[in-house]
């Protein structure tokens, strides 16, 4: 389903899109929960794509951050490290495709009302998307709708016992995979690094799926070319 050009009509979660084309336009309309949400006249060049996205655009985009408290603490010996799977929840969007350009018509909200945290001190902290991320100790390829998959490795470089709740993501290093005509989404290798009692750094590696495309970037979330990591200074 995702990245296959939408012809007709598709239903995804609360979602009832259409997409009917006409000599002189092309008419968009999705209906959520049996009401009619929004309506629009698109350029009939444009080719409509289903694609995941990050769940920091809905209702609309105040942060880049997601923060992710896992469903169950996990401890790690000094000096170890483990090595698992956790989900991670996201939306879907609608892009309008015109060869290698590209822009976002609607964002598909697939979970519940959106809910902010602030991540550190109201001075200096950070605001981010909050969500309860499943772990998995194994990879599971079941598609599942509003889920991307990311394979999370945590290294306990202190000398201490550490015990670790959550994870604070950036969305603009993280990538999404997806499988072409599938709901399956994952994320490229994610590296926790625990470096004190209260600090960690996240860093983002490379794609851990074979045959997975990555999504066009929306503009706000360009990849950096050099900063590529998250620092966790206030508790993990």
């Amino acid at each position: 389903m995702f990245g296959v050009e939408i012809v007709g009509s598709i239903s995804i979660g609360p979602h009832s899109i259409e997409v009917l084309k006409f000599e002189s336009h092309t008419l968009y309309r999705r209906i959520t929960d049996g009401k009619h949400v929004k309506e629009l006249l698109v350029d009939p060049s444009l080719e409509l794509r289903l694609v995941p996205i990050y769940p920091v655009f809905y209702p609309r985009f105040l942060t880049q951050y997601i923060l992710c408290k896992f469903e169950k603490p996990i401890t790690v010996a000094p000096g170890n490290s483990v090595s698992l799977y956790i989900e991670i929840p996201i939306d879907a969007a609608i892009y309008a495709y015109n060869k290698s350009s590209f822009t976002i018509l609607d964002i598909l909200p697939l979970h519940t009302t959106p809910k902010l945290i602030l991540y550190g001190p109201l001075s200096g902290g950070v605001l981010a998307r909050y969500c309860i991320a499943n772990i998995r100790d194994h990879l599971d390829h079941r598609p599942r709708l509003g889920i991307a998959i990311a394979k999370l490795i945590i290294r306990n470089n202190t000398k201490s016992i550490a015990t670790v709740n959550k994870i604070l993501l950036d969305a603009s290093p993280l990538r999404l995979y997806y499988i072409p005509n599938d709901l399956r989404v994952y994320t490229q290798e994610i590296t926790m690094n625990i470096v004190s009692s209260t600090s960690a750094i996240v860093s983002y590696g490379q794609p851990f799926v074979e045959n997975a495309k990555p999504i066009d970037d929306p503009h706000e979330l360009k990849p950096p070319r050099i900063y590529n990591r998250t620092d966790m200074l206030w508790g993990y």
